[in-house]
């Protein structure tokens, strides 16, 4: 039986061989592997555990340690406790990684953008049709494919950001890729979220940029548009970081197909909705953030700093310009300027709810920021510090994200 079954193995292996040498199938095959290098997989696999062992490690102590330290028969709940599913309240290792946005996301992966579930967030009333338009379809559509499941979801997120982690390394080397998995929102990456499916995509699309490769490039940018809005900006810094190297024809080649795929979305929002910036104007209805003069929303909560005392969400979330400063100083500046003119361009206009919150996930999911910091132990260990503590107020449900 033995026998029998290396033969078999090494039938399969000779036609695989085989297979690989002949025609268009084979010269295919043999281009994939090329880009599957071993070492940055190798390097991503490393990353991968070490951050995961250290920051959700810590997290879960935590989490857990709450439970024994104070006796509490809940978890705790994120502030303003009111979508259904939030959470959910309960000692499951899954809700660690799930909160807010979580919940619209498995929504969308169950009943799709015609949500049935019952909504008890007065900010839903009157807009339970079109509240979900602002949460983008790939990822959710990924999560239903596998199952739809919050165990699904959370494969995909950590898979995502193992892919990130080998296309880092292909970049810019080893300190990248360590740098994205130590990243301050590294726990976001493997919660229920779109971030590490767009970091994935948008660090694939950069390294077949770097590789000449224009259509991979444009079919990357393109999902990473329909993951999240930022994807645009990617379109457009793709096209300039291309365009500088005096390569029209494949910056508007890319540009293009990542285009035609980008607007899938609109275009299925104008057929259902009759409105293709519906997710527009859901964002700026209902959760009132809208796209104002860059910079307003950040000088406006650093005056707030200094009228109403400290902040520990805004100074966490201006933490933020940081990030986006460094995606200015390496060869992806073009992504960067652009990625970074939308994120100080968005804000809030509640008087409530300050201007800058979410700006340190809007800037930690930007592949370029990950790219520049040089060997310096003291910037490393406070940027693993950061990280951790980050990851400790997740745990703690507090309003960070």
């Amino acid at each position: 039986m033995e026998a029998e079954t290396m033969t078999r193995f090494e039938r399969g292996a000779a036609n695989l061989t085989a297979y690989k040498n002949s025609g268009y199938a084979g010269k295919l095959i043999q281009k994939m592997s090329s880009f599957l290098n071993q070492d940055a997989l190798k390097e991503a696999a490393k990353a991968f555990a070490v951050s995961r062992l250290v920051v959700l490690g810590t997290a879960y102590l935590f989490f857990y340690g709450y439970y024994f330290a104070t006796h509490s028969q809940l978890p705790p709940a994120p502030p303003g406790y009111l979508e259904t599913g939030q959470g959910p309240l309960s000692w499951h290792p899954f809700n660690l990684l799930f909160y807010y946005d979580s919940v619209h996301y498995m929504s969308i992966a169950k009943y799709g953008y015609d949500n049935s579930q019952t909504l008890i967030n007065p900010l839903y009333i009157g807009h339970e049709k079109i509240y979900l338009a602002s949460f983008f379809p790939l990822y959710p559509l990924l999560v239903r494919i596998m199952g739809a499941s919050v165990g699904a979801a959370l494969f995909l997120s950590n898979l995502a950001l193992f892919a990130a982690l080998a296309a880092f390394y292909q970049i810019s080397g080893k300190r990248a890729t360590w740098f994205a998995a130590f990243s301050p929102i590294t726990i976001i990456f493997s919660s229920v979220y779109a971030e590490s499916l767009f970091l994935a995509l948008t660090a694939w699309g950069m390294v077949f940029a770097q590789k000449r490769k224009f259509l991979p490039c444009g079919v990357f940018a393109g999902l990473a548009t329909l993951t999240r809005p930022a994807g645009w900006a990617f379109i457009a810094g793709l096209f300039l970081y291309i365009a500088l190297k005096k390569d029209w024809k494949a910056a508007l080649l890319s540009a293009a197909i990542a285009s035609s795929i980008g607007l899938l979305y609109p275009g299925y929002l104008w057929l259902k909705y009759g409105d293709p910036l519906l997710f527009t104007h859901a964002t700026s209805i209902i959760y009132h953030r809208t796209l104002s003069f860059p910079l307003y929303g950040v000088v406006s909560d650093v005056k707030s700093l200094f009228v109403n005392g400290l902040n520990l969400l805004i100074i966490i979330n201006l933490l933020g310009l940081i990030l986006i400063a460094y995606s200015l100083s390496n060869p992806w500046w073009p992504y960067g300027l652009v990625y970074t003119l939308l994120i100080l361009s968005v804000s809030s206009a509640h008087p409530q709810v300050v201007s800058v919150v979410s700006m340190l996930r809007y800037a930690g999911a930007c592949a370029s920021v990950y790219l520049v910091p040089r060997e310096n132990r003291l910037f490393t260990s406070t940027w693993i510090t950061f990280a951790i503590l980050y990851a400790l107020m997740v745990a703690r449900k507090w309003f960070v994200v």
